[in-house]
């Protein structure tokens, strides 16, 4: 259990690395093969995760604050990704109370609301 395990973080650490090296070295607005936002391409309105290939650019890039002008919702998201894959790949007792909070059905459930109501917001908005 503890090898697969392993094996999975290698395997979770090599793509977000793979990831990681595309944001920093392609500049989203003028890449053409990064992915784009479908929903954003059919109906004119963001998705709650547009902006988040710029965003990851440009915090890669050390410019938080321009990050966050391309997605607000990464100041709710990259912490709980974060805090899910940790405790999701650790077998350490600190990774275990972590698993223990982040998994909690109210936690999930208040992501996504906080994901919907940011849905709307941010169309309503113009953020």
């Amino acid at each position: 259990m503890v090898v697969k395990r392993h094996i999975w973080a290698l395997v979770a650490l090599v793509a977000a690395l793979v990831v990681c090296f595309a944001a920093y070295g392609a500049d989203p607005q003028h890449t053409w093969w990064l992915p784009r936002c479908w929903w954003h391409h059919f109906t004119g309105l963001r998705c709650p995760s547009c902006g988040s290939t710029r965003a990851l650019h440009a915090l890669l890039h050390g410019h938080p604050l321009q990050a966050l002008r391309h997605n607000y919702f990464i100041l709710v998201s990259l912490p709980l990704l974060a805090a899910a894959a940790y405790a999701s790949l650790s077998a350490s007792p600190a990774a275990a109370r972590i698993r223990a909070w982040v998994f909690q059905p109210w936690v999930l459930l208040s992501y996504a609301a906080l994901f919907f109501i940011w849905w709307i917001a941010r169309n309503l908005l113009d953020l």
